[in-house]
């Protein structure tokens, strides 16, 4: 989540007002640690829940010369849930929605219209889920096989090391599911990521797993880039290539304005 907007626009549910997160973030924010680990592009991910931060971060797509896209929030349960998808897709850098999973769906229909108008449109749908409604999750990637689905936070897993076996099983729904991603984010230095990420490997390839920061909740850019890094050190240069960069690429079909990106990080 390389920005993110606290004031203006919409207070964050999440937001208490005396956090250092209560201002807008831009890019200027983490400018240099981009350019530390050689960062030429990525996603901007919704955090508002509000369809007005997506004007928002496209512009700031627009006035930065690397490779960005967004992906914002759009109630996909309300009536005018397509009608807003179909508005903001005629901007070249708005790739997709997120998809808040906290709950069971209300209105399963309009859910549905939502996803045929996204697929139409070959957009991706992030998805961040409580992991308890994970069969529910991916229950909707199953009936809709040309739409691609990222699931965040390594599907939601606190990436412990006593949990680990209850999420590799609560994974196996999602191997046989070819539109489905993985994205490798959500955890801290502390975290027991390296088995989750030898299982995640296994289970999916890296051709289906993506690195998040997770900006700014993260503590820092460059450690959170590191600490994946680390996790990651058994691998040969061309499986990290994919991890952090060739798989987002494809994903969200990224391009700059003359040509691929080089590299891609959200």
């Amino acid at each position: 989540m390389p920005c993110s907007r606290a004031a203006e626009i919409c207070c964050f549910r999440w937001l208490k007002p005396d956090s250092p997160l209560h201002r807008d973030i831009t890019l200027d924010d983490v400018r240099d640690d981009l350019l530390k680990v050689n960062v030429s592009g990525g996603i901007l991910i919704e955090a508002t829940n509000t369809p007005e931060e997506i004007s928002w971060l496209l512009k700031l797509t627009e006035a930065d010369d690397r490779c960005w896209g967004v992906i914002g929030w759009i109630h996909l349960e309300q009536p005018n849930a397509v009608e807003q998808i179909n508005h903001f897709a005629q901007h070249p850098n708005f790739k997709g929605v997120r998809l808040n999973w906290l709950a069971p769906r209300s209105n399963p229909e309009r859910l549905y219209a939502a996803m045929h108008a996204l697929q139409d449109r070959r957009l991706v749908v992030d998805v961040l889920a409580r992991p308890e409604l994970l069969p529910d999750v991916a229950a909707l990637i199953r009936d809709f096989p040309q739409l691609t689905f990222v699931l965040n936070h390594m599907g939601g897993s606190s990436m412990t090391k006593t949990g680990l076996e209850a999420w590799c099983d609560a994974m196996q729904p999602f191997v046989p599911l070819s539109n489905m991603r993985l994205k490798v984010s959500g955890y801290t230095p502390e975290s027991y990521l390296s088995p989750y990420l030898q299982v995640a490997d296994h289970c999916f390839g890296v051709q289906r797993l993506l690195f998040g920061s997770n900006y700014p909740l993260c503590v820092s850019y460059t450690e959170t880039v590191e600490t994946l890094r680390q996790a990651a050190a058994d691998k040969d240069a061309p499986w990290q290539a994919a991890l952090f960069r060739e798989t987002a690429l494809t994903t969200y079909n990224l391009h700059s304005r003359e040509q691929p990106c080089g590299s891609s990080r959200d």
